[in-house]
């Protein structure tokens, strides 16, 4: 699915944060920095809090996220995000969202499932910062008990 900020229905002012995380989402299967970015301010930043041993936990400015896009693409093999669910919160720029993957990867070809739950704050319709929260000890499994 090709993303846009001004997508389908939307009436070409800046998307609230729920918006803008549905959209990212929507575009996140893809890894392709090009169809992630535009979600993104240019000093936005991701953290994964649970990151397995290893792995950075934060990621900051538009370079960086780029290296773990293309690092997360060499990852997977295949990945679906399947029953997304985004929910606004009172403040128009934060949003909760919840949703698990399913995918293969490419290493090993093993199968690789979680669940995760995120939250985004978003500024004129493009996310300033997006924390994930997920199982590690899946990642580990799925690995072999090895480093992904």
């Amino acid at each position: 699915m090709k993303s846009s900020i001004n997508g389908p229905g939307h009436d070409g002012g800046p998307l609230d944060a729920s918006g803008v995380l549905a959209g990212f989402l929507a575009s996140l299967e893809t890894f392709e920095p090009d169809e992630i970015l535009p979600w993104f301010h240019s000093d936005a930043v991701i953290e994964f809090p649970f990151a397995v041993e290893g792995r950075p936990k934060r990621y900051e400015g538009t370079a960086e996220l780029t290296t773990f896009f293309k690092w997360a693409a060499q990852v997977f093999s295949t990945i679906s995000f399947l029953d997304v669910q985004v929910w606004p919160l009172a403040d128009p720029s934060m949003a909760l969202g919840e949703f698990r993957s399913s995918g293969v990867l490419a290493r090993s070809l093993v199968p690789f499932g979680n669940s995760y739950i995120v939250t985004a704050t978003a500024r004129d319709g493009r996310l300033s910062t997006y924390r994930e929260f997920y199982d590690p000890q899946a990642v580990i499994r799925a690995a072999g008990g090895g480093r992904v």
